[in-house]
This record gives structure tokens, sequence and C-alpha cells, in this order.
């Protein structure tokens, strides 16, 4: 229990008022100084003895995506005997704070209601305990109990569309059938010439005959759809912490999209936070990207090294800001291994796309704009 705002300033007007009676000799003001010192007095007795209640609270959803609708439930029950006087409940969302208003209640009544949980950031945000906040009828003193258990809210950065085909180039549920893939397995790609310690019963005879060399049946390894992802969060890559928000929605975007087309995805972060990580559904990899924040430091040599120690797969991604400090250009290491390299770069004022060797660089203003151009294929 303490006294409100209102109640210090009734307080201190009843000090000053006394000081005032005795200076000036007006017992009057005395008086009046003694009541408002005793209508603070009588707000304690007021909220000395709280109402008994009952209160439950559930989120639905306790997933959502940044900017959608999550709401909190509150059912408030007056288990007592007294009347409970209006109330005001607040429950916590991280650092933020949602007050609800709640009705007089009789014995054994019940009040619910719902009230919008805030999801404009990024996060996984503490939910709870809820206050009750209760005060006299003058509002001089306030009493604040905490009521049931705590909560966690995901609230996931926004996706957008990833067609699976683009231009031409698509994420393989097969594997990759080209030159890139390794070989190995049953899948027939082609023939090449004999080289020293290749099984001599993959001999094409036929060929061998007919070209007068000896020529190698070539199988390749088809089951490596995997797509990689790469995360910068670094501070120092972004020039607002805003651009970020929209590179988390990049990365978001593209593990769905892989995830829905059954292809298995590698998640990593240049700083390290996250590596290797291979989710079983999208909502672990969104609660895990929801949770995610900028760190001081981090290389992107040894996130490509990592990645260099794949066996590979389709798509590899590097997602970033366009102030990034290192030269994206060292994902072109990773042709070899994955069929298509990419560089997606947030912040560009004028959208752009070029090849770097192997490496497709795209340049855009937020997330939609660089995915869009991503999917043109348009690098040239």
């Amino acid at each position: 229990m303490r006294p409100t705002q209102t109640g210090w300033s009734t307080l201190g007007a009843g000090v000053a008022v006394y000081v005032l009676g005795v200076v000036l000799g007006y017992p009057e003001l005395c008086v009046l100084a003694g009541a408002l010192v005793l209508l603070v007095a009588a707000a304690f007795v007021w909220v000395l003895h709280p109402p008994t209640l009952a209160v439950e609270r559930q989120l639905e959803p306790v997933r959502v995506r940044r900017g959608g609708a999550a709401l909190g439930l509150v059912q408030v029950t007056n288990v007592g005997r007294r009347r409970a006087p209006r109330l005001r409940v607040e429950d916590r969302v991280g650092l933020e704070r949602v007050t609800v208003e709640l009705p007089p209640l009789r014995p054994a009544a019940s009040h619910s209601t719902t009230y919008r949980l805030p999801t404009g950031r990024r996060g996984v945000f503490a939910v709870g305990p809820m206050v009750l906040d209760q005060t006299d009828p003058f509002g001089l003193v306030s009493r604040r109990r905490n009521f049931g258990s705590g909560a966690t809210l995901w609230v996931h950065p926004r996706s957008h569309p990833v067609p699976a085909v683009r231009a031409g180039s698509t994420i393989e549920m097969d594997g990759p059938m080209d030159d890139t893939a390794p070989e190995g397995t049953i899948a027939f790609q082609g023939l090449r010439p004999y080289v020293e310690g290749d099984d001599l019963r993959m001999v094409h005879w036929r060929t061998t005959a007919r070209t007068g060399t000896l020529m190698i049946k070539k199988h390749v390894d088809t089951n490596r759809p995997q797509v990689a992802v790469l995360l910068d969060d670094r501070s120092g890559s972004y020039p607002t912490p805003a651009w970020f928000e929209e590179a988390a929605e990049v990365a978001a975007s593209l593990v769905e999209q892989a995830l829905r087309a059954g292809a298995p995805v590698r998640l990593d972060t240049i700083s390290g936070a996250v590596t290797e990580f291979v989710p079983t559904g999208a909502r672990d990899a969104l609660d895990l990207i929801a949770g995610l924040s900028l760190h001081a430091d981090g290389s992107l040599a040894r996130a490509v090294q990592s990645l260099e120690g794949e066996t590979g797969g389709s798509v590899a991604v590097l997602i970033s800001g366009d102030a990034m400090p290192d030269d994206p250009t060292s994902l072109d290491r990773l042709g070899g291994r994955y069929r298509r390299v990419s560089a997606l770069l947030l912040g560009a004022e004028t959208p752009a796309s070029r090849r770097i060797a192997r490496l497709e660089v795209c340049r855009a203003g937020g997330a939609a704009a660089v995915l869009a151009l991503w999917q043109s294929g348009s690098g040239g």
C-alpha cells in the first residue's frame, strides 16, 4: 500500500494548510488540515482489507505475426463475502503495460473481458503476472497485488510470398541434377571419361567401343535439396535496427517457403548466436527468429567456412544490410556446393541486381522489394 500522486498531494496540502493556520492564527485552517490527513488515513483503512478475487488469464493466440492481433482474455471472480469495488487490472507485455478497468463485483459474481496485446515489435515477450490495482473512492491510496502466473508471447516477423520457381530456377525437391551435384547414388546424369580409381562396373561399354575412350556412367546424389540461410545479425551492417527487422522478415520468408516445399533448411547467423540450426517445422524456426537480436561482432568468413563443410544443396542465401562491413563476394566460394548462391542486401535507395562470378547480389530498400528482385532472377 502506498499513497498515489493525489494522496501525496493531499498530504502535502494538509501540512501546508496546518502551517498556514498556525502562522496566521486561524484554527479553522488547522481543522481543515486535520481533515485532509484523516481522509488519507481513511483511504489506507479502505484498502487494508482487499476483496478476495480469483483471476484467470489466457492469451489467444500465443504466436502472432508482427502487427497481428493477439488478445488477452481475463476472467475475475469475487470469491469473497464482501462486494468488490471498481478495480483496475494491469498486464505486462515485455516492457509495455496494458490496463483494463473492471466494474464492481458482488460476491460470487464474475466479469470477463478481452484486451489487445501490443504486437508492433518482433520478439519473445514475457507476459504477466497480472497486477490488480485497488484504490479508494478518492484515488488517494493504491494497493497492488500480483495474480496468476506468467505466459510467453511470440511475435514472429512478417512473411512475404516466395514462389518456388523463379526464372527457370527452383528449389528442387529431387535435388540438383546439373554438374554441381556430387557423384553418388543411383540417379543417372550422363557419361564422363574414366578416372583412375573408378569402379569398372560403371563403365558404359557401348559408348566406350564407339568412341575408343573408356567412359563411366555418372550418377549424382539428388537427395540434397538443402536451403542454407545465413542471417547477418551484426549491428554494424544496418544503419538502423529497423533494417534488421526487414532482414528477419526475409529470413522468415525463405525458411517458411523451403519448409513448405519439403526442403531441409539450415539457419545460421554471422555472430554465431545460431549455428547449424535445422528446424523440424516452421513454428520452431519462427520462434527462433523472433528471439534474435543484434550483436556487436561476428565474422562472415567464419560463417562461410562453416557452410563449406556442408555437403551443399540447392540454395545458399546471405541476408544482410547494405552497410555490411565485409565483402559479400566471399560467398562465391559456395558456388561449387550450392546451385544458387545469393546475397540479399537491405537498405539500398535504388534497387539493383548484378552477378559477380557465381554470386548474385541483390540490393533493395526492404524485404518485399529485395525478395521480388531475387525472385526475378535478373542478376546479370
